[in-house]
């Protein structure tokens, strides 16, 4: 019997609605919430890297969250620069590449 399966060994399951990427992202996103203000637009972009981008209302926020970015998440984010949002002269963009 040397095709005999012990009856003890159980089959590891995998949940059908897993999903690590979105997961991660969360929790990026959940930091950034404690150092930005309320009113603070927090998103993603993929292009073949990850890009971080923070629409922030008033100029003090870009400064802190520029020099605060660097030091997060084990120093994950690199890159970081600022400018303004498009035809919004009021929203201010901090940008930073997303690396592990």
């Amino acid at each position: 019997m040397a095709d005999a399966k012990p009856s003890n060994v159980e089959r590891i399951s995998v949940p059908l609605d897993a999903t690590p990427v979105s997961d991660e992202l969360t929790k990026l996103t959940a930091i950034l919430r404690e150092i930005c203000p309320s009113d603070a637009n927090i998103g993603f972009e993929f292009d073949g890297k990850l890009h971080l981008n923070v629409q922030l209302r008033r100029f003090e926020d870009v400064t802190r969250l520029e020099t605060a970015l660097p030091s997060l998440c084990g120093g994950i984010f690199h890159d970081v620069r600022h400018g303004q949002v498009g035809r919004h002269s009021f929203l201010h963009r901090v940008s930073a590449l997303v690396e592990r």
